[in-house]
């Protein structure tokens, strides 16, 4: 499961929550018996290993499941994907330790969740240490990194791995 701060552009539609856990559908799994939809893992959760679900039964209309019944929902995988969210690097943390904001001075991009980490481990707004010395450099925009790398006073010299150049 992915933890990186999400915000959609426009709310995703209840229809897309699974009615056990309340959040968005991950890994949504259909029941082929009833045709009720939930996270893979809140529908089995705690299952005993015999091939039956915790509950055994479908917490909409108590039909009985088994592991073998449930399958990828695929439509409602594929409309997840296509919903469009704010890059991570244009968010900053609101007064809610929960919420987020749209910083106008990160990433523009609005992306669909499912091409998230395409986009967002190459983004140029990333924050990035200095690879010479993040701890004397500091952490700079993904974008502007090459720049502080001409002047980086930590920039190791060409022959820094042929050995000791100190005179004795």
């Amino acid at each position: 499961m992915d933890f990186s701060p999400t915000k959609f552009v426009l709310q995703p539609s209840e229809a897309l929550k699974c009615p056990i856990c309340r959040r968005l559908f991950c890994d949504p799994v259909i029941s082929t018996v009833c045709g009720h939809t939930f996270c893979k893992e809140c529908i089995t959760t705690n299952n005993p290993g015999n091939g039956l679900l915790s509950t055994s039964k479908c917490p909409i209309d108590d039909s009985l499941l088994q592991r073998t019944q449930l399958v990828v929902n695929l439509a409602l995988k594929s409309q997840i994907e296509d919903l469009l969210i704010y890059c991570r690097h244009a968010l900053t943390r609101s007064d809610s330790e929960e919420e987020f904001e749209v910083d106008e001075t990160g990433c523009s991009q609005r992306i669909t969740l499912g091409k998230r980490r395409d986009h967002e481990d190459v983004c140029g707004y990333a924050i990035v240490p200095c690879p010479n010395s993040s701890n004397q450099c500091g952490k700079f925009r993904r974008r502007d990194l090459d720049d502080h790398l001409k002047i980086c006073p930590q920039y190791k010299c060409d022959f820094h791995r042929k050995g000791n150049t100190k005179a004795s």
